[in-house]
């Protein structure tokens, strides 16, 4: 038997979340989001313990961290409290490493602490093992 569950989108911090669970397909499976929680900006996109998860970045300064008091909040010991900034200045997105324990990298090269790469859709971004995308929402004319 097919079943899916899907959690509606919560929105805390700027974090959507979207789990979804089919029972006999490939867990890699998800779903489109509504249209109406579309932006054109730029997200970034990951998995923890089985969810997808989406993080819309805002104008300026977006902090990915383990604490509380980050505006994207990961649950992983490796992540440090305030692990990298990622700044949206319009149209062009950039990532700083603010960690001095923890590793960043940016397309499988390594961002030593307090370094600015530009970063585009499509980018894979590493922090401390946690794997995120970073994508842009297709322009349609």
């Amino acid at each position: 038997m097919i079943w899916t569950q899907l959690i509606k989108w919560v929105s805390f911090n700027h974090l959507i979340k979207e789990a979804i669970d089919v029972s006999d397909r490939s867990p890699d499976i998800v779903t489109q989001i509504p249209e109406k929680t579309q932006t054109k900006d730029g997200y970034l996109q990951y998995y923890e313990e089985g969810l997808r998860l989406r993080m819309d970045l805002k104008e300026g300064d977006t902090i990915v961290g383990s604490s509380w008091r980050a505006d994207c909040v990961v649950a992983s010991p490796e992540i440090s409290p305030e692990h990298a900034v990622i700044t949206r200045n319009g149209e062009n997105y950039s990532i700083r490493n603010i960690s001095p324990k923890g590793e960043t990298y940016v397309n499988s090269i390594l961002l030593p602490t307090n370094h600015v790469r530009v970063i585009r859709a499509n980018d894979v971004i590493i922090l401390s093992g946690l794997r995120m995308e970073f994508r842009r929402w297709a322009q349609t004319t």
